[in-house]
């Protein structure tokens, strides 16, 4: 006679079922056996600051905002100047086609006069030619606290493209400045650049 634990159909008759076993979880080889594969695909970078203070001698006219140190180390990028240098200069060399983000931080500070009027413009050169839209004006008050421009472009360049960023004032007494360190701060670079690809 069947169980009470044991199905049983209408008439009473001992139901068998056929149950499968649970498939058990899959085993993994040793982490130790995968090989390296060569799909990675290395992003090139660079980052550099400026220790000088960066000035004027004419009002509405645009310079090249410069760069004379590595921060610490650089992949693929290079910075080129007159002198060819790949350390200090203005222009960024793209080192192959692709989609570049490109930050900048610069500290802007007028010593005296302009009033409120005073403006700093920021703007971004490929290859020799302004970049439509590009420009940022920031207001730099007499004796004001130091302002901070800083944001990014992002866009998709072609092997030996070339990057600056520009500079123009209003007013001969803005500049963008560094400062030495102050305890327990470091030194405050007037330039910072970092550029990575995407």
């Amino acid at each position: 006679f069947p169980s009470h634990d044991s199905p049983t159909g209408p008439n009473n008759e001992l139901i068998t079922q056929s149950l499968a076993v649970p498939p058990q979880y899959p085993t993994f080889a040793d982490s130790s056996s995968y090989a390296a594969t060569s799909s990675y695909t290395k992003h090139n970078w660079g980052r550099w600051y400026s220790t000088d203070t960066h000035t004027a001698s004419l009002i509405n006219t645009a310079y090249p905002v410069t760069v004379n140190t590595v921060g610490g180390t650089f992949d693929g990028f290079y910075i080129s100047g007159s002198n060819g240098s790949t350390v200090s200069g203005s222009v960024i060399v793209i080192p192959k086609t692709g989609t570049y983000d490109f930050q900048f931080s610069l500290q802007v500070y007028n010593t005296s006069g302009g009033g409120a009027s005073s403006a700093v413009n920021i703007w971004l050169v490929v290859n020799g030619s302004a970049v439509p839209y590009s420009n940022t004006q920031v207001s730099v008050n007499a004796n004001s606290p130091y302002v901070v421009a800083a944001w990014d472009f992002m866009g998709s360049y072609n092997s030996g493209d070339k990057l600056q960023l520009m500079w123009s004032t209003t007013h001969i007494n803005n500049r963008i400045a560094t400062l030495a360190s102050a305890s327990p701060a470091p030194e405050t670079p007037s330039v910072i650049f970092t550029i990575m690809e995407l």
